[in-house]
C-alpha cells in the first residue's frame, strides 16, 4: 500500500494553454487531438505546462501531436510517477 498522496491531470485533447494551476498535480499528462477533424495544438501550450513541471516539482508526460505528427524534441518526454 502506498503512503503518498498521487494526484494527477490528463490534459488532452489540449485545446488552449493553462496559465496556472490551483494545486499542481504530482503528474500531467498533455497531448494533442487525434482524427480527422482534430483541432490545432500549439506546442507552445504544452512547453508551458512542463515549465510549470519543472517549476513544481511534478512529472511530465507527453503522450501525442495534434493528429499524431512529429513530436518536437524537446516535448518528447515520457515521465511516469514511480
Amino acid at each position: 500500500m502506498l503512503g503518498a498522496k498521487f494526484t494527477f491531470a490528463s490534459v488532452e485533447p489540449m485545446l488552449g494553454p493553462i496559465s496556472t494551476w490551483l494545486n499542481t498535480p504530482n503528474w500531467i499528462i498533455v497531448g494533442g487531438e487525434s482524427g480527422a477533424h482534430a483541432r490545432m495544438m500549439d506546442p507552445d501550450w504544452a512547453r508551458d505546462v512542463l515549465k510549470q513541471c519543472r517549476t513544481n516539482g511534478a512529472r511530465f508526460f507527453f503522450k501525442q501531436m495534434t493528429r499524431k505528427a512529429p513530436i518536437p524534441d524537446d516535448l518528447l518526454i515520457r515521465e511516469r510517477p514511480f
